[in-house]
């Protein structure tokens, strides 16, 4: 691996740190919530939490923190990708998650 990109990986991973430590709280609510929402529908994806944070008045301070609530989660493994429905999504494929524990 270059220096270039190890530098970027290590910059990439301290943002991650510091949006995570700044919105704690929301992210740990919504790892749960992501997890009520995989058990019941099978998968979960960011269209999911943000329509469930919107309908409950939750709001990160940061909307990096979106991207925290799946970021080395070993709860959820990738099962594919969609389409966000989302206005903020803009129409970009997201990726769709699963409950490592139902992949058993």
């Amino acid at each position: 691996m270059s220096q270039q990109l190890e530098l970027a990986i290590s910059e990439r991973n301290k943002g991650i740190a510091r949006v995570k430590a700044k919105n704690a709280d929301f992210v740990e609510t919504m790892k749960s919530v992501a997890r009520m929402i995989a058990r019941k529908n099978g998968t979960v994806c960011a269209d999911d939490l943000r329509q469930w944070a919107s309908d409950n008045g939750m709001a990160p301070t940061s909307s990096n923190a979106w991207g925290a609530i799946f970021c080395r989660n070993p709860d959820f493994v990738l099962q594919g990708y969609a389409r966000s429905c989302q206005v903020q999504g803009h129409g970009n494929l997201q990726r769709v998650w699963a409950l490592r524990e139902m992949q058993s």
